[in-house]
């Protein structure tokens, strides 16, 4: 009231005239008058609450990397792992799309959505890790240096149907509900992550290079019966 109302500084999140009237600089947040103090009572969905003074009360964007997605909500929350958000805004972090996945937080880059890899995908949006990134049958998966890649199958570990036993749990060609059919030799990860066959049982002569070659080749991997 004039003459008798001590006057008040006007919240960061209020335009002012000098009178009893206002307008709130974010549609749909609400004010409620205490005494002679005007306090933020609640924000709009996605933005931030600020009240840890009577003049730097305001709804607030979140900055890229972070959002608010709850009511009420008073403190920015950082962006999920298989999502991102580029810029300061009051909208919600965003999945990374499908054939990718991110498995940091508080991403603000769509680059971190990082790309399967050749031949490997996803169940869907929002992955976190590179073991969402599924091969083919005729493949198997590989991931080394942050990077998922599907890698043919050599012809030593390839099953009758054409699928890739290094795929199976146990290396088992064989159908569900039947006798084990293991391959044969002995395969493990190498440095890069890719198998390589060890040895092979004896009987076996072990083979790595195509014919007529000297050079290692990854596909013609195979124990060959002598």
């Amino acid at each position: 009231k004039p003459d008798t109302d001590t006057c008040q500084t006007c919240p960061a999140g209020l335009t002012c005239t000098g009178t009893a009237s206002y307008q709130a600089r974010v549609a749909e947040s609400t004010w409620v008058a205490d005494g002679g103090v005007l306090r933020l009572d609640a924000c709009p969905l996605g933005y931030v609450k600020l009240n840890a003074s009577d003049a730097g009360q305001e709804c607030a964007v979140c900055a890229a990397g972070t959002e608010c997605t709850t009511a009420d909500c008073t403190q920015c929350s950082a962006c999920a792992a298989g999502s991102y958000k580029t810029s300061e805004s009051a909208e919600a972090c965003v999945l990374c799309p499908v054939n990718t996945y991110n498995p940091s937080t508080g991403s603000s880059s769509f680059a971190d959505c990082r790309t399967c890899g050749q031949g490997a995908v996803t169940d869907g949006a929002g992955s976190t890790t590179s073991d969402s990134c599924k091969c083919s049958a005729t493949t198997y998966h590989v991931a080394a240096g942050g990077v998922a890649s599907c890698r043919a199958c050599p012809v030593g570990a390839t099953c009758n149907d054409q699928s890739c036993a290094l795929a199976k749990a146990g290396f088992d060609c064989a159908a569900s509900g039947r006798r084990a059919s293991t391959i044969v030799g002995t395969w493990s990860r190498n440095a890069t992550n890719e198998y390589v066959l060890d040895s092979c049982p004896a009987g076996y002569s072990k083979v790595t290079t195509l014919e007529g070659s000297a050079t290692f080749n990854h596909d013609a991997q195979r124990c060959l019966q002598c």
